[in-house]
């Protein structure tokens, strides 16, 4: 998984720096196809168990929405199914509503910092400065492009 990461990030500086635009060429960034840094959610139980792999959640029902517009899915990794949030859709708003169950419903709120990269390309990069989960702090775990939380529930 590390290595398809590496290689995805070197096609992506490969195709940022060939499409300079020092010759009056027009760069096309529509032809530019490059990754959203993520937000990961793991839902655990008091003992560890991830609540969306025991049947406590269904991962069909789970998702996350900001201003009513969904910025989530379900993603497995290494160590089991997470919430991933993309950032680039929560710039509007810090708080977003956290959909588990048809009778269960929680808030997120994200303190987000944005970054340029600098290429006509790309968009801002954000990263989570702080993340609340139902107004309890989160400690915010930096993984290798992502970002991730652990709740307990």
């Amino acid at each position: 998984m590390k290595l398809i990461k590496k290689f995805y990030c070197l096609v992506l500086i490969v195709s940022v720096f060939s499409c300079a635009n020092d010759d009056g060429f027009v760069v096309q960034c529509a032809a530019i196809d490059y990754a959203v840094p993520s937000l990961l959610i793991e839902l655990q139980d008091i003992n560890g168990a991830n609540l969306l792999e025991n049947g406590t959640y269904n991962p069909n029902e789970v998702n996350i929405t900001v201003n009513e517009n969904s910025v989530s899915r379900i993603t497995e990794t290494e160590n089991g199914r997470v919430i991933e949030v993309l950032l680039s859709n929560t710039v509007n708003s810090r708080d977003a509503t956290v959909t588990l169950s048809a009778t269960e419903t929680d808030v997120l709120r994200l303190n987000l910092n944005s970054s340029s990269t600098g290429f006509p390309c790309f968009f801002p990069i954000f990263t989570v400065e702080e993340a609340f989960y139902n107004g309890t702090e989160q400690t915010i775990e930096h993984l290798e492009f992502n970002q991730k939380i652990t709740v307990i529930k």
